[in-house]
């Protein structure tokens, strides 16, 4: 009689094991969907502001390289420092674009 008992906690321990590991299954997937999805659908937002992150929108940028992508204020506030200038001479620069027959982008509200 005690050999019955103790094939039958086996089988439920075997049971307990079968269904913990479907589990741990289901939770993998979800995982990997999470990570996949978040890679290829999600842009890279750190350290930027609300204004450049609709910039990067609106540019089309794919989620997967904006980690590399710099906003065109900042490029070209890089480009100004590269020339010798400060950055906040930009209205120096937009200047120069103007007479240059460059179109310079402002947003709504500015002069």
């Amino acid at each position: 009689m005690t050999s019955g008992r103790s094939e039958s906690r086996v089988r439920l321990q075997a049971r307990g094991t079968q269904s913990d590991s479907s589990i741990l299954l289901i939770f993998f997937g979800c995982l990997l969907f999470a990570f996949v999805y978040v890679f290829f659908f999600i842009p890279e937002t750190k350290g930027i502001s609300l204004e450049e992150v609709d910039e990067l929108y609106r540019t089309g940028v794919k989620p997967w390289k904006s980690s590399n992508w710099t906003p065109t204020v900042r490029r070209s506030a890089m480009d100004a420092m590269e020339s010798g200038r400060r950055p906040s001479d930009m209205t120096m620069v937009e200047k120069e674009k103007k007479a240059e027959g460059a179109v310079v982008h402002r947003e709504h509200g500015e002069a």
